[in-house]
């Protein structure tokens, strides 16, 4: 006599094998062979589009990168029970309002049985505002590091990139400036920081710290805001250059100095701590 599933009644055949008392579909049914969520909150900010995951902000440079990154924090829910392996998942977000993701999962059960497993799971969007974008929104921050470049080059755009990723969560706003930029930051031990990782990138920096926008807290305190002053000198060979009011031909850059031309045609050799120290009478230019 043939076994037959003790749930639904189906005989035991080849396309139908039975595990302990239970046909396929009702072993995986009933014993939860996978624990799965029925839905997950996601919060995300209503402004910028950062999203919340397992307590950490994250800024997705768009929707696809969002997307990705909810995808696997979705898969990571998914727990098979002992004797099951997952040997293939793939998470699919349903249009048009992404409110329901789709699991499909091929399944191993007992080492023999495999099994096509599918179940959707209903996201449920949060809206709030991030942390960058709640001190935005107050124009909460402490600090701005008003960093300023000879040449404002590729490299420029690779370090602000690079600064923005770093210090996502205490970069309150980066403002555009002539040959540079103002990052206003949350608190003076960003700024310094920041202050510091760029002196390493370049080098042949000039730093100025001073306080300004003094306020008196309700405990009659005084507070002010930390301001520095970076300026990089990215030098090129070719520019011109007028220190101490007179002009020259930068010849070669070096760690050190700076090898100059002027009209007569003779050559001079400038030290760098110098020309930061003249900076201030100095401007350059391509030929």
């Amino acid at each position: 006599m043939p076994r037959f599933c003790a749930n639904c009644g189906i005989d035991e055949s080849s396309g139908v094998p039975i595990i302990d008392n239970l046909c396929l579909d009702c072993y995986v049914k009933l014993r939860e062979v996978v624990r799965i969520p029925h839905s997950v909150d996601i919060p995300s900010c209503r402004k910028c589009g950062a999203i919340l995951i397992e307590g950490k902000w994250l800024y997705p440079a768009n929707s696809d990168e969002a997307f990705d990154i909810i995808k696997r924090y979705i898969a990571s829910t998914v727990k098979p029970h002992d004797d099951v392996v997952v040997k293939d998942l793939d998470v699919e977000m349903i249009p048009p309002d992404f409110s329901r993701v789709h699991i499909h999962a091929d399944l191993l059960i007992k080492g023999r049985y495999s099994y096509n497993y599918e179940h959707d799971i209903e996201v449920k969007w949060v809206k709030q505002l991030c942390p960058v974008c709640f001190r935005r929104a107050s124009r909460g921050y402490d600090a701005v590091v008003q960093l300023r470049f000879i040449h404002m080059d590729e490299n420029v755009e690779i370090f602000k990139d690079t600064i923005e990723s770093m210090f996502q969560d205490q970069l309150i706003e980066v403002e555009e400036v002539d040959n540079g930029f103002d990052f206003k930051v949350a608190s003076p031990g960003i700024a310094k920081k920041i202050a510091t990782i760029v002196k390493k990138y370049w080098k042949t920096v000039k730093i100025v710290e001073s306080y300004g926008d003094v306020k008196r807290a309700k405990d009659g305190s005084r507070k002010a805001k930390l301001y520095i002053s970076v300026k990089v000198l990215n030098l090129r060979v070719g520019d011109y250059v007028v220190i101490d009011g007179k002009a020259y031909i930068i010849e070669k850059v070096e760690e050190k100095n700076i090898v100059v031309v002027d009209s007569s045609g003779n050559t001079s050799i400038i030290d760098v701590d110098y020309l930061l120290n003249r900076y201030e009478g100095f401007r350059s230019k391509r030929r």
